[in-house]
């Protein structure tokens, strides 16, 4: 058994148990942390926390046993690191019980990114019962309400109401700091001289959520904040909201993480970890520029793939290793596209297998990324990128420069190459360019073909995605495997291919050619077997000698020809039949 100290008006749990017991509670200090005139014993006016305490040991000095002091846990307020005490004070609060049932049917029309984040706000305002509004400060939106001088009693009428707000037309929203009592009662039913003005201020967070009616005019598309407002600006917006216009303030609200140090720190500037986007951008006297495209890059792979999101130099090293991957890669577009003419661009269906399936796999990457983009998923939209880059990179923009390169410049295989890079380079720099919109722009202006994907913006055609396109190269990416087991100079061989009758009523709609540059090889001829686990590939070294133009080995010496001494000091003589077919047409 024991006595226990219960103040209901110094601490929260006193309170309610103050409430539940029917316990008085009355606060006995005041703002300045001094004993009121009520508390009597000549404690009036004395600091609670100094003269105070040696005041009320004195007064039970007859009565005091044993005297002495020890160390014990109290809150101290983190910035000033001083004491904290507790005191009950009168509020004006806002019952949101009342409002409970709209703001969460209201929530359920929004789409929160992440969808398991909707969670976290419903349960705010499931759990919160009250909010209080007001606070005691010395700045900010004043509580416009008058107090009677003797009874204390809150003064509130529609002739008030009606006042305020023509002192806001003609004295603008701070008349309550700006005119006196006199001036604010002036031609009303009050007697100024029986009444005192609030002191009060509105909660801030009041301020920031009535913002959608002051700022927009209406409900926004878009809240975009840190996962700790789901408590303040989310929540408050979505209150003043739902109490004026019956629904929620916004249609979606985007949450995004904080920002910590490499280590998982959170900054700081006395610890010196803080990390300025200036100065990634711009550069320091000890660390380069990185640009605004590496910053925005980070924001994209990281900000929206969890609650906290590190950064520091490498993170960003890594990020800018990132965007200059996709640059180099977007550099040998353009380098193909510089002078290409896109009147002579050709039509699909007269593209190349190769290149309809470059088409195909921007096709699909544009619409996996529109559903990123969509859903607010912008680190998939840089993983996917990034994918697509390191596939194009390491197959088609390897296997395309032969034609590229050594066939003749207006053939129709050629321009077949040119036309699906071009399409590529557009539809690349359109889905993009939200993410990197510096690296886009500059790509579309180094080039007269290209658009400005600020402009033009997604780029992009249904024929490109096909079925029998997808199923053609699955079917030859099983070939491709097993011809990269057998070897990894596959230019060296020609390759016999054992296929179903199925697989091959795929290929046949190709050319012997087309098939052979997809796989990687020099040449193509298929051999059909009945079973499915027969399906094999036979690879025959090339007996053909080395084209010193092109360097396959697709140089006949049955097919070689006489040169004179001339023709011998122009061109070298081992040639194979396609670069002097291309050769002849240049003297021509």
């Amino acid at each position: 058994t024991g006595l226990v100290h219960t103040a209901p008006a110094h601490g929260q749990d006193d309170f309610r148990i103050g409430m539940a017991s029917g316990l008085p509670l009355d606060c006995e200090v005041d703002e300045n942390g001094c004993y009121l005139s009520t508390v009597g014993h000549g404690l009036a006016n004395l600091s609670i926390f100094g003269e105070g305490n040696a005041r009320i040991l004195d007064l039970l000095k007859d009565d005091i046993l044993l005297q002495h002091e020890y160390i014990h846990s109290y809150p101290y307020d983190w910035r000033t690191k001083k004491p904290v005490f507790l005191r009950a004070s009168k509020q004006w609060f806002m019952n949101t019980l009342e409002l409970k049932a709209k703001a969460l049917e209201a929530v359920d029309g929004v789409t929160i990114h992440p969808p398991n984040a909707k969670s976290t706000l419903k349960g705010v305002v499931e759990k919160r019962p009250y909010w209080c509004i007001s606070r005691q400060r010395v700045w900010g939106t004043k509580i416009p309400v008058l107090y009677h001088k003797e009874t204390e009693e809150v003064v509130i009428s529609q002739e008030l109401i009606e006042r305020y707000s023509s002192l806001i037309d003609s004295h603008g929203t701070g008349f309550w700091w700006t005119l006196d009592i006199d001036e604010i009662l002036e031609g009303t039913s009050y007697d100024s001289s029986q009444y005192c003005l609030g002191n009060d201020i509105l909660d801030i967070w009041f301020d920031s959520g009535i913002s959608w009616s002051a700022g927009l005019g209406s409900h926004a598309h878009m809240y975009l904040e840190g996962i700790d407002q789901f408590s303040g600006w989310f929540y408050t917006s979505l209150l003043t909201s739902v109490a004026l216009t019956g629904k929620a303030p916004y249609k979606e609200i985007f949450v995004h993480g904080f920002t910590l140090d490499e280590k998982g720190n959170k900054m700081s500037k006395s610890v010196g970890n803080v990390v300025d986007p200036q100065d990634i951008v711009l550069g320091t006297k000890s660390k380069p520029a990185k640009g605004v495209d590496v910053l925005r890059w980070w924001v994209g792979l990281h900000a929206s793939s969890g609650s906290s999101v590190l950064v520091g130099d490498n993170i960003l090293a890594a990020s800018q290793v990132e965007v200059n991957k996709i640059r180099n890669s977007i550099k040998f577009c353009l380098g193909a596209v510089k002078e290409h003419d896109t009147a002579k661009n050709v039509d699909y269906d007269e593209l190349f297998l190769l290149d309809k399936i470059l088409l195909h796999k921007l096709k699909v990457f544009q619409e996996k990324t529109d559903g990123f983009y969509g859903g607010r998923e912008y680190n998939k939209v840089c993983l996917a990128l990034l994918s697509l880059i390191a596939d194009v990179s390491a197959s088609y923009f390897y296997l395309v420069k032969d034609r590229l390169y050594c066939d003749g410049e207006n053939s129709k295989s050629r321009l077949s190459a040119l036309t699906s890079l071009y399409h590529f380079s557009q539809g690349l720099l359109g889905s993009m360019a939200p993410i990197l919109p510096v690296l886009s722009e500059e790509a579309a202006n180094s080039v007269p073909c290209l658009e400005s994907p600020l402009k033009m913006g997604w780029y992009s055609q249904p024929e490109w995605l096909s079925s029998q396109i997808s199923d053609s190269y699955t079917v030859l990416e099983e070939y491709r495997t097993l011809i990269n087991k057998e070897t990894k100079k596959s230019l060296e061989y020609n390759a016999v291919l054992k296929v179903t009758q199925e697989d091959l009523s795929l290929l046949e709609n190709y050319s012997c050619d087309e098939v052979a540059e997809v796989l990687g090889v020099l040449s193509v001829q298929y051999d059909v077997v009945q079973d499915k686990d027969c399906k094999d590939v036979q690879l025959t070294p090339s007996t053909f000698g080395v084209c010193e133009r092109c360097r396959k080995m697709t140089v006949d010496p049955s097919h070689t020809r006489d040169l004179s001494q001339d023709d011998l000091e122009s061109e070298p003589s081992n040639l194979c039949q396609r670069c002097i077919r291309v050769l002849d047409d240049l003297k021509a």
